[in-house]
């Protein structure tokens, strides 16, 4: 039997610190964001210089709560960044746009938009 794995890289597992912070320091957003990780966590950290070098409010969260943000984004009305510092990391940076962008949600709205008013979707019974 032949090891496949023997030629591939094997990479090391990254551990990364995820952050939300409310954009443009949005009162609401930061006390949905509070109420939220209540309980949860209460390490907020005020003026955190980013990699960017922009100082941010950060709320230290696992990434079950940013994926709870992202799919609550539209309903709650609110403003967030989402940022991660992994292993060797100095400062925390913003999350990659694969991470935190539903494609699908996106299709969507962009056919709604293209879609005459009268039409109806073709996935609708």
């Amino acid at each position: 039997m032949v090891d496949v794995l023997k030629n591939s890289k094997r990479r090391r597992a990254r551990h990364c610190q995820w952050y939300i912070a409310a954009r443009y320091n949005n009162a609401h957003t930061n006390e949905v964001i509070a109420v939220f990780l209540a309980g949860k966590t209460d390490i907020a950290e005020e003026g955190v210089r980013c990699a960017d070098g922009i100082p941010r409010n950060l709320w230290l969260c696992t990434f079950g709560d940013v994926q709870a943000f992202l799919h609550s984004r539209g309903h709650a009305q609110i403003q967030f960044e989402i940022l991660r510092k992994c292993d060797g990391e100095r400062y925390p940076r913003l999350a990659p746009k694969f991470l935190t962008h539903n494609k699908k949600v996106a299709r969507r709205a962009s056919e709604r938009l293209q879609r005459p008013k009268g039409a109806q979707s073709a996935t609708a019974p």
